[in-house]
């Protein structure tokens, strides 16, 4: 009974990781024709192949008893409502900026994702969101001021993203952009910190103090607290290897610190590697 039980959701993970690819390499095709024939169509032609690649799995949808299925063809159409956007804007001439179209798209994308509410309809809009406020601060503010700002950015939205999925009990997605928020939080401390901005990389341990708060001493959980531990011996190493070769003049000096270096690291790593290991073990208890 088992072993059919085990065949029987084999051949159902083959069907839809089947159908993904089919219809992948079919908007995939689509996008090809267009392309290869674009200068060559009119402006009807061209809104026909796009507004019927984006309709086309929106229709057949509703025909459809199964939610995967449904959830796969709505997300194909929630990446098209791009494709329109940037066409109408391109045949038209509107003259809008870009974060403008992403910001256009996400807010539509958005009806999308608090209907159904589904991961790739979330993370879609949450991707769309940072390319919005990238793209617009690209325009108005990297110019004029350090990329820290721009990590600084991505890791304050990720953030908001990371409690927005804890709020709606998404275990998927927290995990997700917990990663992006640290990986952001690490590029802005290492970079505050290099640069001499104190007053704003006081916003880091703040970070780690709620994050140790909240998954340390709350309640554990190992997968946030390594990526914690991660975050500090990452950013602590490469702050230190800084400040300590930035003033090697010399061969000797190289060598004398690359041993140092590699002294600490093999001890930072050691305690850390004991600490978390000591926690899966309070954890196992």
């Amino acid at each position: 009974m088992e072993n059919i039980l085990t065949k029987k959701s084999f051949l159902d993970t083959l069907i839809k990781v089947l159908f993904v690819v089919g219809v992948i390499s079919l908007g995939v095709s689509i996008i090809m024709f267009g392309a290869y024939n674009w200068d060559s169509l009119g402006k009807l032609e061209k809104f026909a192949i796009a507004q019927g690649a984006f309709l086309a799995p929106l229709i057949i949808s509703f025909f459809l008893n199964s939610k995967f299925i449904q959830n796969i063809l709505l997300f194909v159409s929630s990446i098209l409502i791009g494709a329109n956007l940037a066409l109408i804007g391109q045949i038209y001439q509107t003259g809008a900026d870009t974060w403008q179209l992403f910001a256009l798209w996400a807010a539509l994308s958005s009806l999308f994702a608090l209907l159904l509410k589904t991961n790739l309809h979330l993370l879609l809009v949450a991707i769309l969101i940072e390319f919005t406020l990238y793209l617009y601060a690209d325009i108005y503010w990297w110019h004029r001021h350090s990329i820290i700002y721009l990590h600084l950015m991505l890791f304050i939205v990720n953030g908001i993203f990371w409690m927005v999925s804890i709020y709606f009990n998404n275990n998927f997605l927290s995990k997700l952009f917990s990663l992006a928020t640290t990986i952001f939080a690490t590029l802005f401390i290492i970079g505050s910190t290099i640069e001499h901005l104190w007053a704003i990389s006081l916003i880091y341990p703040i970070f780690v103090a709620l994050v140790w708060y909240f998954y340390r001493v709350s309640s554990l959980n190992l997968y946030y607290i390594e990526l914690l531990a991660l975050s500090l011996v990452v950013s602590f190493l490469i702050i230190l290897a800084y400040y300590l070769f930035r003033h090697a003049h010399s061969d000797f000096d190289v060598i004398s610190r690359s041993i140092v270096f590699i002294g600490i690291i093999m001890t930072v790593t050691t305690i850390v590697y004991k600490f978390i290991k000591k926690l899966k073990v309070e954890n196992e208890v």
